[in-house]
């Protein structure tokens, strides 16, 4: 607890002498995390916007943080403000992808992933997210043309090619339980 102490007040003393500096910032909230102090953590975020209000990076750190939580509705807010500042910041469009999945929101997330496969035509976390989305809505083909698409853009991604062994295998019952 001492070191959390020391490293806090190290920290605030020199925010005091430079307050506007987003490094310190950035490094305090650090620490609060490191030491499981999350509404520390949220204040200094939350101070960081109110004095940086064009800097993605306070809003992006809150949302991560917030996704971090279990908290969807309070992270994608953030996201969102982190996309009108910056309308090509691919992860944000991915993590709303996530998000928005997580809330079973699946047209906004569907929007969201494909947004980000347009801006990173090889991200396969995007379609990762996609194939999720249509498993979960019960279209196995498409999310298996998802999922052999990924394989074909990377090649060694083992998750891809499990769930499409999975999806195929599931498509294959279905029809023989009819």
């Amino acid at each position: 607890m001492k070191t959390y102490y020391d490293r806090t007040y190290a920290v605030e003393s020199a925010l005091a002498e430079a307050p506007m500096d987003t490094t310190l910032r950035l490094k305090l909230a650090e620490i609060h995390l490191e030491h499981k102090h999350i509404s520390a953590a949220v204040a200094t975020y939350q101070a960081l916007i109110r004095l940086h209000p064009n800097l993605t990076v306070g809003y992006d750190k809150l949302g991560r943080l917030y996704m971090n939580l279990n908290m969807p509705q309070h992270a994608i807010p953030f996201f969102q403000k982190v996309l009108k500042l910056d309308p090509d910041a691919v992860e944000a469009h991915l993590r709303l992808g996530w998000l928005y999945t997580k809330l079973k929101t699946y047209d906004k997330a569907e929007s969201h992933l494909q947004t980000a496969i347009e801006k990173m035509p090889k991200l396969s976390l995007a379609y990762h997210g996609l194939a999720e989305i249509y498993t979960q809505q019960g279209q196995l083909q498409k999310a298996i043309e998802v999922y052999q698409h990924i394989t074909k853009i990377k090649p060694d991604d083992d998750d891809a090619w499990k769930a499409l062994h999975n999806l195929e295998r599931l498509k294959k019952e279905s029809r023989t339980t009819r």
